[in-house]
């Protein structure tokens, strides 16, 4: 009798709303409280990762800066310092060769994107160009003459090569000389062929065809035949090139 009046009471307790939200209650607890564990320490990880993404994006950022991205340059890994061993001749970029001259007078003299075709004129080995500079001043000198004839530019230094094109415009606009960009050939019976714009943008879209040559007559074909390059019989009547007459007469003033 005791035992039938319990289980009468344990049914009413059971079809009570209270023993259902209590029942329910407990059931939510067990279900959810790992849940919010789980969420709360996944909440921690991601912000544990991405707080270390953003520091390792602000590593790579300075270095990049230091490496020259600011300088309007395409970025990537293959990036160099900016101000690197003076004594340097040839380093190659990415995809690219770049030409140094250190001449006795001052400043810098640098062919970018350096062609096989140019590598030959100069007389270096087109697949392993010297890395180093001449250590005679007198031969460093001649060589960045040699430099000047295939459109190397000469700078005030090598830091101002990379500030004037700044995109933030901390090293001032370049000059007209600065800006102007010239592509020469020279063939074999004499005389020079040049392709002079103000400004790299406006040089012909196509002119990345100079590259395909492989001999300097190609390179002086395509010049005057393609690109309408002026033609000087005389080298010396083109006065884009008179520092480096000057030069040979001992004048070396850039």
């Amino acid at each position: 009798m005791a035992l039938r009046e319990d289980h009468h009471h344990l049914l009413q307790y059971w079809g009570s709303g209270r023993s259902w939200t209590l029942l329910f209650s407990e059931r939510s607890i067990a279900l959810v409280l790992p849940l919010l564990i789980l969420a709360v320490v996944g909440c921690l990880a991601y912000t544990h990762y991405f707080a270390a993404r953003m520091d390792d994006s602000s590593n790579i950022k300075s270095s990049t800066d230091y490496h020259g991205m600011e300088s309007g340059r395409p970025p990537g890994p293959t990036c160099q310092p900016i101000y690197r061993d003076s004594n340097r001749r040839a380093v190659f970029e990415g995809n690219a060769c770049t030409v140094y001259s250190w001449p006795s007078f001052g400043g810098v003299v640098i062919k970018e994107e350096i062609s096989a075709v140019e590598l030959t004129f100069l007389g270096l080995d087109r697949l392993n160009p010297q890395p180093q500079r001449d250590p005679d001043p007198e031969a460093e000198n001649a060589f960045s003459r040699e430099l000047r004839k295939i459109g190397g530019k000469w700078w005030s230094s090598e830091k101002r090569s990379r500030d004037v094109f700044d995109v933030s415009g901390k090293g001032g606009p370049p000059t007209a000389e600065e800006r102007i960009v010239q592509v020469f050939g020279w063939p074999q019976n004499g005389g020079l062929l040049v392709l002079e714009r103000e400004s790299e943008e406006l040089m012909p879209e196509d002119i990345g065809r100079l590259m395909m040559a492989i001999t300097m007559e190609e390179r002086c074909r395509l010049l005057e035949e393609r690109f309408h390059a002026k033609k000087y019989q005389d080298p010396r009547e083109y006065e884009g090139l008179a520092d480096v007459w000057r030069a040979r007469e001992g004048q070396h003033q850039p």
